[in-house]
């Protein structure tokens, strides 16, 4: 079970549960009763991944304090795993991705990817538009995908990249380093 101070907005972001907040018996949550000046403001609920629509934690309790909220939840989060698929049509591979890319799902992406995996062909687009969410972890395959295929006389580009994924793309300038495309049919016209 993890506390955390959290805006009126009601999303969370703790990062994980904290140690030493089970009950007396180590058997399940902290009894935790509300006291004077508390105002319990709602029932259990889940709380959401901000533009995911994903479960994050399950909220055990939301107290008011002194104008702070303070929620009390186990963590719950699971992202959807990333499903990857392949296609080859002439020299273009297309790779199309749906899901979250992070640190723990990257993987399928990596071996998509691949230089071995890709039979000599170095023309790359990844179809993105069922793309959740992306961290650095996506963004260092891209990168590493397109410096190998340009070594190679080819090139890699993005399609259908979901505005909340293209605004992390434009803040550290892997925009203008990989082509980004509306859709894959620009993709492919191109």
């Amino acid at each position: 079970m993890s506390m955390c101070s959290m805006p009126a907005s009601r999303h969370c972001s703790c990062p994980s549960p904290l140690e030493g907040s089970r009950s007396p018996g180590g058997t399940g949550p902290a009894a935790r009763p509300v006291t004077p000046g508390r105002q319990d403001l709602t029932q259990p609920s889940a709380l959401t991944v901000p533009g995911t629509g994903q479960d994050r934690h399950q909220v055990v309790s939301v107290v008011e304090d002194a104008g702070e909220i303070v929620v009390e939840s186990e963590k719950t989060y699971r992202p959807h795993p990333l499903e990857v698929a392949s296609s080859a049509s002439g020299g273009i591979v297309v790779v199309t991705v749906s899901g979250a890319i992070d640190h723990a799902s990257v993987g399928p992406l990596v071996q998509a990817l691949d230089s071995g995996r890709l039979a000599g062909r170095s023309c790359v687009i990844v179809d993105m538009q069922h793309v959740s969410f992306m961290d650095s972890s996506g963004i260092n395959a891209f990168l590493a995908t397109h410096r190998d295929l340009t070594r190679a006389g080819g090139w890699l580009r993005l399609a259908g990249v979901p505005d909340s994924v293209r605004r992390t793309l434009r803040r550290v300038g892997v925009d203008a380093v990989i082509p980004c495309y509306p859709g894959l049919r620009e993709a492919l016209a191109a």
